[in-house]
């Protein structure tokens, strides 16, 4: 993956979503219904409000329609809204 020179800002991450698969990484199998409602992936970069509560390299789950699908050097990325002290955002767990 290559180095993004860039900062999300207020309580916005970038992640990067996991290629759909029918399994979570513990080995759960995921029913077709979660499966179209849920994603997983890996916080690539962090605004500094959410920086206490989240951190980069974190997997996480999220909604699949949460967020703006982003494109940086031929990768789609997610931008979500991420955890704060007043709110939990587009973040539903760390896994």
């Amino acid at each position: 993956m290559p180095e993004l020179k860039i900062k999300p800002l207020g309580n916005k991450i970038l992640v990067l979503p996991d290629k759909d698969e029918d399994r979570m990484q513990g080995g759960i199998i995921i029913s077709s219904v979660i499966k179209s409602q849920l994603m997983e992936g890996t916080v690539v970069k962090i605004a500094d409000d959410v920086a206490p509560l989240l951190k980069e390299g974190e997997r996480i789950l999220f909604p699949r329609n949460a967020g703006v699908d982003r494109e940086y050097d031929g990768i789609n990325y997610k931008y979500l809204n991420g955890p704060t002290a007043r709110e939990v955002g587009d973040v539903w767990a760390i896994i």
